[in-house]
């Protein structure tokens, strides 16, 4: 979901930097680094191929993390997926909920 959201909301070519708080989705990694300067796109290929929670972070807080989430979760909703929440952009969150049966 986060990887639609920021697919849809943010252009390609825009440059994010990383900072320290967004290590906090997982401070072990070891993809992106602190003060490193990466396009969108780069960002959306560390999220999905090595999975990466700090490139989650680091889209979300670039849009904005509560708008961002909101994004997230009215898109479940029009989605029909009404047994889904997100809490964080990264899913590590417990307070991320989903069943089998909205998928």
């Amino acid at each position: 979901m986060t990887a639609t959201v920021a697919f849809d909301k943010l252009d390609a070519a825009t440059r994010v930097t990383i900072t320290q708080e967004m290590f906090a989705a997982d401070p072990s990694e070891a993809t992106l680094v602190v003060g490193g300067t990466y396009s969108v796109a780069d960002i959306l290929r560390a999220m999905l191929l090595p999975s990466s929670n700090v490139a989650a972070q680091a889209l979300a807080s670039f849009y904005g993390e509560g708008n961002f989430l909101a994004e997230m979760n009215a898109r479940v909703a029009a989605w029909w997926m009404g047994n889904t929440y997100f809490g964080d952009p990264s899913g590590i969150s417990a307070a991320n909920q989903s069943t089998a049966n909205d998928f």
